[in-house]
């Protein structure tokens, strides 16, 4: 099922807008799903693809849960040097998306602040 999903990522997503709206949403619960399942490798790869799309088409909502899903795994992967700065990153970015609330101030705030340019 993963190969499908990551496949028809790469084919069928960019056909219709809904579905590009959506894929996101879908990666991260398969990709929390496959970690609960011990699959963790399989999860951080998805959580990695799936922050890579947030980043490229400006999902910026999105990234944290990504970020926190691939510090989890890692963790559970007893990679735990490189999960705690994730886990930071997760925090304030779910806090920072909360808090400016709509695509286009996310995508102005991460541009002033930080210097990243999303399309």
């Amino acid at each position: 099922m993963l190969d499908s999903l990551l496949i028809s990522m790469e084919t069928l997503i960019f056909d219709d807008l809904e579905r590009m709206r959506m894929y996101p949403l879908v990666l991260s619960n398969y990709a929390k799903f496959l970690g609960l399942m011990g699959a963790n490798n399989d999860a951080l790869a998805l959580a990695v693809k799936g922050n890579d799309l947030c980043v490229k088409y400006g999902e910026l909502d999105m990234i944290s849960t990504f970020t926190g899903t691939r510090a989890w795994n890692l963790h559970k992967l007893g990679r735990k040097e490189e999960a705690i700065p994730l886990l930071a990153q997760s925090f304030y970015t779910s806090g920072a998306v909360g808090k400016i609330g709509n695509q286009e101030a996310n995508r102005r705030y991460a541009m002033e602040k930080f210097g990243i340019v999303f399309p």
